[in-house]
């Protein structure tokens, strides 16, 4: 039964954005082209990631928690991660765009971000010996300076109230992942600090699955018809 931990968690993530995408009330569903689009876009580069990390010892797998299947060197299930996951997190996103007075402040906002951003590029380069932390800091950063500079337009707000919300059931599902561990991570490749069992560069990590799919999905392109 242990083997289906990881499965579990991926298919309880995904379940009620998916449901409720359906429904009128959400819409959601009519959006699913560019929406799984916008996703394949961002998870490309981070599975080609994933897998190198894997490949040198970065991080890895515990067997006893996944079905056993793998593609380039990946569980079944990790590959089912990078649909789950940010397909809930637009999810959350697009459904407070329906809400303007849940937006944070524009204007602080984007100077957090601003200073966010600045703060991991520092860290990455001062840590250039630790390949999770680099790597993770030094593709944020781009996406929060892109932020602060308004490249949202008035999106920022929303944005940022999405990673708020979408910390709750990151904690939880991320919780277990790495306590178990299903994941584990070699501390020499980050920087050793954690809340709870979860690596700070993790954080970092859910903001390039969220923002990155957000940035193809805002792009005007891909934008509804009037």
């Amino acid at each position: 039964m242990t083997h289906f931990v990881y499965l579990l968690l991926d298919l309880l993530t995904l379940s009620f954005p998916l449901a409720y995408s359906f429904t009128a009330r959400s819409g959601f569903s009519r959006k699913l082209p560019r929406v799984l689009t916008a996703i394949a876009l961002v998870a490309a580069p981070m599975l080609a990631w994933d897998a190198w990390f894997s490949a040198s010892g970065v991080w890895g797998f515990n067997p006893r928690y996944v079905l056993g299947p793998r593609l380039f060197g990946l569980p079944f299930e990790e590959l089912l991660f990078f649909l789950c996951i940010p397909f809930s997190c637009l999810f959350i996103y697009d459904t407070l765009t329906k809400f303007p007075r849940l937006a944070l402040p524009e204007k602080p906002v984007r100077i957090a971000a601003g200073l966010l951003g600045l703060a991991l590029f520092v860290l990455s380069v001062l840590n250039a010996s630790r390949a999770y932390t680099t790597l993770c800091f030094m593709v944020a950063a781009p996406l929060l300076f892109a932020i602060a500079g308004g490249h949202l337009g008035r999106r920022a707000g929303h944005l940022a109230t999405a990673w708020l919300i979408q910390l709750v059931p990151f904690l939880l599902v991320n919780g277990v992942l790495t306590a178990l561990p299903v994941v584990w991570y070699n501390n020499a490749e980050n920087l050793g600090l954690r809340l709870g069992s979860i690596p700070v560069e993790d954080f970092a990590y859910s903001m390039i699955l969220l923002f990155g799919g957000v940035f193809v999905l805002e792009t005007k392109a891909w934008k509804d018809p009037p």
